[in-house]
């Protein structure tokens, strides 16, 4: 995928999610490589049920050449760390509230943000797609 073409809105999570993850635990999505999107089955009550999303990648891969030195000139690292500082500083700004829904786990290598709450996940989609847009123009 062209990260120039993002729209995180188009997923669409399977609508025998359930039975899936009840079966393989987990169920990712590659559709928006080099972004990763997972459901996991969790231990734990959520409003969803015990239901874990998340969205990764890392910002190391060649595809972040141009969006590191962006994300770099606005005073961010160019790893896990930095993406993702940068990433909820921007979903803050214009959602306030859902930054409470949110968690995060960057690593080095890696942006890492999750949620229990699938309206929380469908926000953030929305947002991260806006974000997104607006780092290539």
């Amino acid at each position: 995928m062209l990260i120039n073409k993002i729209d995180f809105c188009t997923l669409n999570l399977p609508s025998d999610l359930h039975r899936i993850l009840e079966e393989e635990g987990e169920w990712e999505s590659e559709e928006f490589l080099p972004f990763f999107i997972n459901v996991d089955l969790v231990e734990g009550e959520s409003e969803d049920g015990d239901l874990l999303f998340s969205f990764q990648f890392s910002p190391s891969s060649q595809e972040f050449e141009r969006l590191n030195s962006i994300v770099s000139s606005k005073g961010f690292d160019e790893n896990g760390y930095g993406w993702t500082e940068f990433l909820m500083n921007e979903i803050e700004k214009l959602d306030q509230d859902l930054v409470g829904d949110l968690e995060v786990d960057p690593e080095a290598e890696t942006c890492s943000i999750v949620t229990t709450s699938r309206g929380s996940f469908e926000k953030l989609l929305f947002y991260l797609t806006k974000v997104f847009q607006e780092l290539i123009r």
